[in-house]
């Protein structure tokens, strides 16, 4: 466009002050047509960031939430349990029950539980986007496992748990034996897996951020 505006205004130098005017004409015309031309384009990207916004935000949330509940899965694997290894069945037992008694709550559900949908929308909104697709993706399927996990295995563990009622030394030394080691290791694999899927998240999020830009 500029060579072409260059040889326009060479060719009117040289020209009749009637072909000049006319030249001039083309000039300005052309000169308007790249204006608009670069006011179109730069709507359109603006158009286009705005648009991707809500996909963003919604990563962005669904990364909060996932890397909020893996924190929570870690700070227990990395202080309670030990904790709780250094105390007497009983103690054990009846810190457990009440624990599991308080841990249903709006709070928890909220983060737990707003992770999935969360997760499922970003998708959906990134679905175009391969690379954003799949981290995203990877992430849904990692927090369902965790879900997943919770249900088959941690939650039939507390309920049988909550059975024990009348407690005495040894009661609660076979109720301890019976939970304590596989809900251990059951809520290892939720940290390890909450963890990748907040990573995952927080690669789709850059991976989003990058393609607005």
């Amino acid at each position: 466009m500029t060579t072409t505006l260059d040889s326009s205004l060479t060719a009117t130098n040289n020209a009749d002050p009637g072909s000049r005017a006319d030249v001039l004409g083309v000039v300005a015309a052309e000169r308007a047509d790249h204006g608009a031309a670069t006011t179109a384009t730069n709507s359109s990207t603006v158009t286009t960031g705005a648009a991707r916004l809500p996909g963003l935000a919604v990563l962005l949330i669904s990364t909060v939430l996932t890397g909020m509940f893996a924190g929570f899965f870690f700070t227990y694997s990395a202080s309670v349990v030990l904790g709780f290894d250094r105390v007497d069945d009983l103690t054990y037992v009846r810190s457990f029950q009440a624990i599991n008694d308080t841990i249903r709550n709006p709070a928890f559900a909220v983060v737990f539980f707003g992770s999935i949908p969360a997760a499922a929308i970003a998708v959906a909104l990134h679905r175009r986007d391969r690379v954003v697709r799949r981290l995203a993706t990877t992430g849904l399927v990692l927090i369902v496992a965790v879900v997943a996990i919770t249900f088959a295995g941690s939650v039939p563990l507390n309920n049988e748990l909550a059975t024990h009622t009348d407690l005495d030394a040894a009661s609660a030394a076979i109720a301890r034996a019976d939970f304590e080691s596989t809900w251990n290791l059951l809520n290892l694999a939720r940290t390890l897996l909450s963890t990748l899927a907040a990573v995952a998240l927080a690669g789709a999020s850059l991976a989003a951020r990058g393609s607005r830009d």
